[in-house]
């Protein structure tokens, strides 16, 4: 029997379903289905996870959940470290895996992995901005720690060129790997009759276009704008709907607008759903006018659903696996974002892209093998 890998995932939680848990629960389901005693992932966050059925899933792989919240936010960091080395030295870890948007959190808690003498620290970028409140003190703080991630991490990643440089100096930039966030392209590929299905259950009539977004209503999503953007695209086609799935605390603000814009009977706040796969396959065309972002995988499983997709030009030109991704200012006006919702709309042919997301490198079957040996590898450098 192959050597156990004791792994602990920082920073990773089912939190809105996002991306880094799916990419995480990805590699885990390869590894139980391939090498199970090979590799046990443990996790510290400092967010509880929301769905019971994902501790279950974490509990029957051999893992354990490590929550060590605190409400005081300035104390937050200090409280990290010394949470995090308490659990490191509880047992012991091969390999900490760091997650996180901002250089100050991989800085604190890459300190901590080094004093208890973790042997190898991976650093995870997943983002391209900072989101939610104290902006300026976190953009000084990041930049701040950013040049110091070299001399603490063993191993860098990032989800896409555009989140290395952010969370990188040139000198580290040109040592890390870029991994894919890859998705289960089968369960998105286009199916004419879960469509079907999809749109009688949310009452979308044959005539009407479903235009789509999946996120976290937060800062960083920019549902106002995209709010906006709807309100001009209804006026131009009366036969619309937005549909959004997701959560968050700026939901409520969302409906308000919407309200008061005069559209709330036409959009659908859809919560949390565990069945994204077969909601895209009712929608028509996915929107994504985010402030910032890494390499969202919400528009990967958009394009495995065959979707054309409409993305703010602050998103990395990676995301465009095959040229179903247009992309648009958010400088510009919201009148122009709508006739460039219908020209794409009247230019792409929905299809089947299962092949093509094969192709590209981004389908579960190939990557999430692939993080499952660089793990061994990085034990066995």
């Amino acid at each position: 029997m192959n050597k156990e890998i004791r792994v602990l995932e920082v920073n990773i939680n089912d939190i809105g379903q996002g991306g880094a848990w799916a990419f995480i629960k990805n590699a885990m389901n390869a590894t139980t289905k391939d090498i199970k005693s090979n590799v046990v992932f443990d996790f510290f966050t400092l967010e509880p996870f929301e769905n019971s059925s994902n501790i279950s899933f974490v509990e029957d792989n051999g893992g354990k959940i490590f929550v060590k919240h605190t409400s005081n936010k300035f104390l937050r960091q200090i409280k990290t470290y010394f949470d995090l080395r308490s659990v490191l030295k509880q047992k012991h870890y091969d390999i900490v895996h760091i997650h996180s948007d901002v250089a100050f959190k991989m800085f604190v808690e890459g300190c901590a992995a080094k004093r208890e003498k973790v042997p190898h620290i991976i650093m995870h970028s997943h983002c391209a901005g900072i989101d939610r409140g104290h902006r300026i003190i976190k953009a000084i703080a990041h930049n701040i720690c950013k040049p110091f991630l070299g001399y603490i991490g063993t191993e860098f990643f990032a989800c896409s060129n555009k989140a290395a440089r952010w969370m990188y100096k040139k000198n580290i930039c040109k040592k890390v790997r870029v991994i894919n966030n890859a998705v289960d392209c089968e369960s998105f590929a286009y199916n004419q009759s879960i469509r079907n299905e999809y749109r009688k259950l949310f009452g979308i009539k044959d005539n009407e276009i479903l235009i789509g977004h999946v996120g976290r209503f937060m800062f960083q999503k920019n549902h106002e704008y995209l709010i906006n953007i709807f309100n001009e695209f209804h006026r131009k086609v009366p036969e619309s709907k937005l549909m959004l799935i997701g959560e968050g605390e700026l939901e409520s603000d969302v409906k308000k607008q919407t309200k008061e814009l005069g559209i709330d009977n036409c959009v659908i706040f859809a919560g949390i759903r565990k069945d994204v796969n077969k909601c895209m396959q009712a929608m028509d065309l996915f929107l994504l006018p985010s402030r910032f972002e890494g390499l969202p995988v919400v528009g990967i499983e958009a394009q495995a659903a065959g979707l054309p997709c409409l993305m703010a030009d602050t998103i990395t030109k990676e995301t465009d696996l095959f040229g179903l991704v247009y992309f648009m200012s958010l400088n510009q006006d919201t009148e122009l974002w709508a006739e460039k919702m219908i020209e794409v709309l009247n230019k792409v042919k929905r299809q089947n892209t299962y092949h093509k997301m094969v192709e590209s490198g981004y389908d579960i079957s190939l990557n999430k093998e692939s993080l499952k040996e660089i793990y061994v590898n990085v034990i066995n450098r």
